[in-house]
């Protein structure tokens, strides 16, 4: 029996921009290259912390709400279109984020201040708030097309929504792809 959960910290996006996010996938020319997020999956990370043994779990829950409740709502814009590492070589296609950034920024960066007091491993990358919305696969090679559509949907607008809670999922693996489970969910001022 697996003593761990495949962990992270999100912002859920609320159903209308998961619906609108659907019609951005459209956009993009058809390929078997791309692994895309399930709408119901769509969610703004503010915090990756891969495997996290069961024991801790319901302390990193009231640590993080402790923190959450130092912060208001979000107001956040969801707009724009991305890629990393880069547009002309995309891996990663997302979604940006326009307004509520600074306060994400902000949000996320005391989240990690109490992940990192747990001594719990997390993503090291620079943070960047943002939406993903399909990974391209490793195997598959450059297409100039997925470029060229990312370019002409840099300003794209999906609308607008107020964060009110942080949740920790737990994320389980299965055939059809991920499925994320809340743990617990954390109301924001």
């Amino acid at each position: 029996m697996n003593n761990s959960i495949r962990t992270f910290v999100a912002i859920e996006l609320p159903e209308p921009l998961q619906e609108r996010a659907l019609k951005v996938e459209r956009l993009i020319p058809s390929s078997e290259a791309y692994r895309w997020t399930r709408s119901e999956n769509l969610h703004l990370t503010l915090n990756f912390l891969g495997d996290v043994e069961h024991d801790v779990i319901s302390e990193l829950c009231r640590k993080l709400e402790r923190v959450v409740k130092e912060h208001d709502r979000i107001p956040i814009k969801v707009a724009g279109m991305g890629a990393f590492p880069k547009i002309e070589k995309p891996r990663v296609l997302w979604l940006d984020i326009q307004e509520g950034r600074q306060e994400i920024v902000n949000l996320q960066s005391d989240l990690t201040t109490a992940i990192e007091e747990l001594k719990l491993n997390r993503d090291r990358l620079q943070f960047h708030p943002h939406v993903t919305l399909a990974r391209i696969k490793k195997d598959r090679g450059f297409d100039e097309s997925v470029t060229q559509a990312i370019h002409e949907n840099e300003n794209i607008q999906l609308g607008e929504f107020l964060a009110c809670e942080v949740i920790v999922f737990g994320s389980f693996l299965e055939s059809a792809g991920p499925t994320y489970t809340p743990m617990a969910r954390m109301k924001l001022l």
